[in-house]
């Protein structure tokens, strides 16, 4: 791991002059190698006053693949306690707000369009630049769930950004 970790330090301090598909790459193998359990971000350390040791490097390379990653583009607002995972993708100007949850397996409903947005076969979900997204909720329709008043989570796309949402992020950027 001693090879990965100098990798990603190096790129990491060559900040935006890092190589993109390098970079890209890089973040492959740590993601690999943190799937399968060979590299944590902490580990127990009992000489630690918390018990537990930060490993640097592995934190650097998750900040290079949000550095270099598509999965979410420019100038995207990602509010607290979101998740994005693998198979989406959040294009520019796109606002989450708290809570939202997209993957690529579940759909993402566009109310202003008035259509359901789901990934073709092999493809990822795409939530359209400009969306603001919001955690929502759709009915259980199988099973036992019409009968229990299940639904689970879904994102919904309530407007696209206009100068009110702007007005907002920009607060949010000077509070960072």
């Amino acid at each position: 791991m001693a090879d990965l970790a100098e990798e990603i330090t190096s790129l990491f301090e060559q900040g935006a002059s890092a190589p993109k598909e390098r970079a890209r790459e890089t973040f492959a193998r740590l993601r690999a190698e943190l799937s399968a359990g060979r590299v944590r971000a902490a580990e127990p350390d009992p000489s630690s006053p918390t018990g537990w040791r930060v490993n640097v490097w592995v934190k650097q390379g998750i900040l290079l693949g949000l550095r270099w990653g598509d999965i979410v583009e420019d100038e995207v607002l990602v509010g607290g306690n979101c998740g994005v995972y693998e198979g989406a993708i959040i294009k520019r100007r796109a606002v989450l707000a708290a809570g939202t949850i997209v993957t690529g397996s579940t759909p993402l409903y566009d109310l202003v369009n008035g259509v359901v947005i789901k990934p073709e076969p092999g493809q990822p979900v795409v939530v359209p630049e400009a969306a603001v997204v919001v955690p929502g909720a759709r009915a259980v329709t199988a099973g036992k769930g019409p009968e229990w008043g299940l639904s689970v989570a879904t994102p919904v796309i309530v407007k696209y950004r206009d100068e009110k949402t702007d007005a907002r992020t920009e607060l949010e950027a000077w509070i960072r």
